[in-house]
């Protein structure tokens, strides 16, 4: 099927949200398509409307690129739900950007943002990064 008229991104996002979608989006995946269109030069309005998101929503992922570590957002994303090998590791975990705006990571640099992160996994060696009763949306 074609759609000449649709905005592409909007299609994908469409797309994706499909029930019968092999692998539906997660945190990352949005970020990595925000950040895109941000680099595309579209607003947080104009993500969010083509995304169908408000532009809090939008900012609030944007944020989280700009406040977290990138080895941070590596070492998350490498333990995502849907993203472990299911020979690997059971340590995945359903990450959200709640999650983050909500675990204080945003008030430190990225030296004592790894060093925390480091601390949890010694409290938790079933999963290096969260404690599993922790889950924001």
């Amino acid at each position: 099927m074609i759609h000449k008229d649709e905005d592409p991104y909007t299609l994908a996002v469409k797309g994706n949200a499909d029930e019968d979608a092999y692998s539906p989006m997660d945190l990352f995946d949005w970020v990595e398509l925000i950040s895109s269109m941000k680099d595309e030069g579209y607003t947080q309005q104009g993500i969010g409307e083509r995304i169908g998101w408000s532009r809090d929503k939008t900012k609030n992922h944007q944020r989280l690129l700009s406040e977290v570590g990138t080895n941070i957002l590596e070492k998350a994303k490498s333990l995502q739900i849907g993203r472990v090998p299911s020979f690997g590791t059971n340590v995945a975990f359903n990450f959200t950007e709640g999650w983050f705006r909500n675990s204080g990571l945003y008030d430190l640099n990225e030296k004592y943002q790894e060093r925390l992160m480091g601390h949890l996994s010694h409290q938790n060696p079933r999963n290096p990064m969260v404690s599993p009763v922790y889950v924001w949306e």
